[in-house]
């Protein structure tokens, strides 16, 4: 399964985010057979068999710069999705739309999570199926920063620069002329990734042949984010909490209140205000769980050395030392750590998952089983890990 260093091959991280993130687009070369074991056809099709009325706020269909976000001649009597009505709609040049794909798909569940530790954020996979040589959506840039897979066939894209620096509402994006001469236009073709920056500008066409790509999208933090993230906090502040009326105040008065204020934000904006927002940010990111039925009904307490402990937390929790030990917010709990697991935990957020036996053998000598077990309660509790059992496979 292609993970992100696939998406930005041949170059590594560093180099992406130095050189294109939020500043040029960039193609990368996945490999055909390699995105096609994200996702194809035979999967599309699996997951449209389990469609109902009750999704139709995913499923949209657009052509020329028109999208129906709820089109109701899609949907059989019974509820279940009329597949075939789709599909005459595609031929007849219409893209079809499947939204938050990710939800529906397991195939995309390793590549989003692989992404998310890499942004520190939620991304959403989008769906789009065409044939016929109409534009979907015609010209416009996203909010959002995108990475378009091509899984299968090729489309035409074309690409212009920026007319505004690092737009954020995109309601004026109609308003807004394009950004001068193309960049690049061309065929991406199967195996291939393009990466676009928020606010660039962009087209894609089909080919008259079938096609379908999935975007993932990635809403990158911002200095304004730094700055909401400031107010919220002022809220903990009693002095600017308190009530005023401003036709009641003397000039003298009203100097003081800004003072105040300017008093309060110098205290809080420093050097260390981009940790601190970024250590706050990923302490309360919501974790996302893997269900492991029948294992997490069975599980015998005692018996956590046969299981496999998956992290799905972030990668550099805020951690520091108490009296009893230590303790470190996940997914917006605070749990606690035997001096003796601090180890344990480093590495579990580290690798991701530990075998139970892995995580004995890093626990220190004077750390119980229950102390052990302890914590992975709280992990789980959290939502931050599951245990699942550890199988073992024979030729």
């Amino acid at each position: 399964m292609p993970r992100f260093l696939d998406l930005i091959a041949p170059l590594c991280e560093d180099e992406f985010f130095e050189a294109f993130y939020g500043r040029k687009f960039y193609i990368g070369k996945v490999g055909e057979d390699d995105l096609r074991t994200l996702f194809g056809w035979r999967e599309l099709n699996r997951v449209l068999d389990r469609m109902t009325v009750e999704n139709r706020g995913k499923l949209r269909l657009a052509r020329g710069r028109t999208a129906d976000e709820d089109p109701d001649d899609i949907w059989l009597p019974n509820g279940n999705l009329a597949s075939q009505e789709v599909a005459r709609k595609v031929r007849a040049g219409y893209t079809f739309i499947f939204n938050s794909l990710q939800l529906y798909a397991d195939e995309l569940k390793c590549l989003g999570e692989d992404m998310e530790d890499v942004f520190r954020e939620e991304v959403n996979f989008n769906c789009y199926v065409s044939m016929r040589p109409q534009v979907g959506f015609g010209m416009h840039w996203d909010d959002h920063d995108v990475f378009a897979l091509q899984l299968e066939g090729r489309k035409y894209w074309v690409i212009h620069d920026f007319t505004e620096a690092s737009p954020i509402d995109r309601r004026n994006g109609s308003a807004m002329p394009v950004g001068g001469a193309p960049l690049w236009e061309g065929y991406l073709s199967a195996g291939e990734c393009l990466y676009l920056p928020r606010g660039m500008w962009h087209s894609a066409v089909s080919t008259g042949s079938p096609s379908m790509h999935i975007t993932c999208g990635v809403n990158g933090h911002k200095p304004l984010d730094i700055l909401s993230w400031i107010l919220a906090c002022a809220k903990d502040c009693p002095e600017l909490r308190r009530n005023f009326f401003p036709p009641n105040m003397s000039g003298e008065e009203k100097r003081q209140l800004a003072v105040e204020i300017g008093t309060w934000l110098s205290e809080s904006v420093g050097a260390s205000i981009v940790d601190r927002y970024w250590s706050d940010r990923q302490m309360h990111r919501a974790p996302r769980q893997a269900a492991a039925f029948p294992d997490s009904i069975v599980v015998e307490e005692e018996a956590f050395l046969d299981y496999d402990l998956h992290y799905f937390g972030p990668s550099d929790p805020e951690v520091w030392e108490s009296e009893m030990g230590y303790k470190a917010v996940v997914g917006g709990q605070e749990i606690s750590l035997a001096r003796g697991l601090l180890n344990v935990f480093i590495q579990l957020t580290a690798k991701r998952r530990l075998a139970g036996r892995e995580l004995r053998a890093i626990a220190m000598n004077d750390v119980s089983n229950d102390q052990i077990l302890a914590f992975v309660d709280d992990l789980e509790k959290s939502g931050a890990a599951g245990r699942r059992k550890i199988v073992a496979h024979t030729n």
